[in-house]
């Protein structure tokens, strides 16, 4: 274990402007630079983060979460194409096909009382919500 950040787990959910932009209502091109930055300063310092790029792209998050059917393409395998060149090889995509409770938080009530399995990482790893919140469990 090094005594910096470990993991850096974020939702890259569109290959473009409009697929991005379509469910997080956050700028795409601030998303790109600032993981480039990140990854630059990590070339760097070198200091080594493995990189954890999860993939809900827009067409999927409609059909699983609203429930409706739209006419966006499903970008996963460009955002792939695009971020790969610049990751290491241990980095990891993940290929999500529904959302994960954070997605859903507004319309489904997690109790109080239910552990966090992944409490004893939060000292190692950064989870970014799409908005830029970082959340520890």
């Amino acid at each position: 274990m090094t005594l910096g950040l470990d993991e850096l787990h974020l939702n890259i959910d569109g290959a473009s402007k409009i697929t991005y932009e379509s469910t997080k209502k956050l700028n795409f091109e601030t998303l790109k630079r600032n993981l480039h930055d990140f990854i630059n300063i990590q070339i760097r310092t070198k200091k080594p983060c493995r990189i954890y790029i999860w993939i809900l792209t827009a067409k999927k998050y409609f059909e699983k979460v609203e429930g409706t059917n739209v006419s966006l393409p499903d970008d996963t395998y460009k955002v792939i194409e695009y971020w790969e060149p610049f990751l290491e090889k241990n980095d990891v995509f993940s290929i999500v096909d529904s959302p994960v409770k954070w997605a859903i938080r507004d319309r489904v009530k997690i109790p109080k009382t239910n552990p966090c399995g992944r409490f004893s990482k939060v000292v190692r790893e950064c989870l970014i919500s799409p908005n830029g919140d970082i959340y520890l469990c």
